[in-house]
């Protein structure tokens, strides 16, 4: 009976629901502050296949620290094409294309942040993040939410080349970390020290697959 119930709770694991659309689209890279006179700013947006949505449904939402309300926001039907790679060892075939951003006017921090929101419904999607601090949105997508400090910044010192990235190995920005990538900006691009890369079976494949495992034992829990 032991083995039993470990084997269901096994494949109850295996049975979780799709990635959410959270999952499929995130803020990638970003440049707001160098040397002298800013120059050169930008968000790239990655957007991976294999979802209803289109990177024109969304819309890039930055926010001011200081009073904790949105002082732009984008919609993302304008941003610049960049690559289509594909995800390595994925087994759906799935790729990820990089959106750009030209934005003079990011503000440079203490604490400042950017997120991304549905246009359908102004809703947060994936993250509410921020540089050089935290703080709480006001308004838009992220009313009332606390931001998550990527945790690196440009201090003013950097070149106009320079930019913060996700690196790393995945396939969502959960698999990243945030790194600061300067004089190697990519805007448009994979990033400096980033692999898109899946190593993982679908959830889905395996929920098929647990499916007749489970049958087989319900099977013979009745012939014993």
């Amino acid at each position: 009976m032991k083995v039993f119930s470990a084997i269901v709770v096994t494949l109850a694991a295996l049975f979780v629901p799709p990635l959410a659309i959270a999952d499929h689209v995130w803020i990638n890279e970003f440049h707001y502050d160098n040397a002298g006179a800013d120059a050169n700013e930008f968000v790239e947006i990655a957007f991976r296949s294999g979802t209803t949505t289109a990177i024109g449904d969304y819309s890039l939402n930055l926010y001011n620290g200081a009073g904790g309300a949105t002082y732009a926001v984008i919609d993302l039907a304008t941003a610049t094409v960049g690559a289509t790679l594909p995800i390595v060892g994925d087994p759906m075939g799935r790729t990820v294309t990089f959106y750009s951003v030209a934005f003079a006017g990011i503000q440079n921090g203490a604490p400042d942040g950017l997120v991304l929101s549905l246009d359908s419904d102004n809703s947060q999607v994936g993250t509410f993040l921020s540089y050089e601090g935290t703080f709480t949105g006001t308004a838009g997508p992220a009313n009332g939410v606390l931001s998550t400090d990527i945790g690196v910044s440009e201090n003013g010192s950097g070149t106009t080349a320079g930019s913060l990235s996700l690196v790393g190995s995945g396939f969502a920005a959960a698999d990243f970390t945030w790194a600061v990538t300067d004089p190697t900006a990519t805007s448009g691009s994979v990033n400096t020290g980033q692999l898109l890369f899946n190593a993982i079976p679908e959830p889905a494949t395996l929920g098929f697959a647990g499916i007749g495992l489970l049958a087989l034992v319900m099977r013979r829990r009745r012939e014993v």
